[in-house]
């Protein structure tokens, strides 16, 4: 359980998620709009080399892949069912990066 300490962004990015989603405050909802999308350049700038690839090898006391992959589904979930559609693709698109990347890594 050590790993907890590590989740802490994830899991404040996720009740961010659902207070803009449900709030009817416009700047968390920019909040949370603009994470997704720094999120996703994160992912896609994995892939354009090896240098990044071993700055983000896995630390050892890193969270479990499928605590990670539920966050993402819940902000996923999140965005989709309040009708933010293009966040919620963007959600599943750093989900799937993310898987992809975690078998890279592991060959």
């Amino acid at each position: 359980m050590g790993w907890l300490k590590n989740v802490v962004v994830d899991i404040a990015v996720t009740v961010v998620i659902a207070l803009a989603v449900t709030g009817s405050e416009r700047w968390i909802l920019m909040v949370a709009y603009g994470y997704s999308v720094l999120m996703l350049i994160l992912k896609l700038i994995y892939f354009r080399g090896p240098s990044f690839q071993r700055k983000a090898k896995k630390q050892k006391d890193a969270a479990p892949a499928w605590f990670i992959y539920a966050l993402y589904a819940i902000n996923a979930g999140l965005f989709a069912a309040y009708g933010h559609w293009i966040f919620a693709g963007i959600w599943i698109v750093i989900g799937v990066l993310s898987y992809i990347a975690q078998k890279h890594s592991e060959r």
